[in-house]
C-alpha cells in the first residue's frame, strides 16, 4: 500500500477504518511518528476532511476525530484504490 499512498492518504484511510478514536489511539495504530501524525491531522482538519469533538471527562478534555462528509467520500475512493492495489 505504501507504494501508492502518501502519508495523508494513509492517515485518512486509518480514520475511515477506525473512526471516533483519540489521536493517541491512532498513533498506536499507524506506523508514522507522532509529530508527522499531528502535522497530517492538522492539515486534514484545515482542509475540512476531518473534524474533532471535545468530550469533558471530569477535569480532563479528550478530543475525538471523525470524518466529514467530504473526508468520507475521499476515504472511500482511496479504500477502493487500496483494494485494487493489493494484487500488485
Amino acid at each position: 500500500m505504501s507504494m501508492f499512498f502518501s502519508k495523508y492518504a494513509k492517515v485518512l484511510i486509518l480514520f475511515y477504518e477506525n473512526e471516533g478514536l483519540r489521536p493517541t489511539d491512532y498513533i498506536k495504530l499507524i506506523q508514522i511518528g507522532s509529530n508527522t501524525f499531528y502535522k497530517v491531522k492538522d492539515e486534514l482538519l484545515s482542509r475540512g476532511l476531518i473534524g474533532e469533538t471535545e468530550v469533558h471527562k471530569g477535569r480532563k478534555k479528550e478530543k475525538y476525530i471523525y470524518l466529514t462528509k467530504k473526508g468520507k467520500q475521499i476515504a472511500e475512493a482511496l479504500q477502493n484504490v487500496k483494494e485494487v492495489a493489493k494484487g500488485l
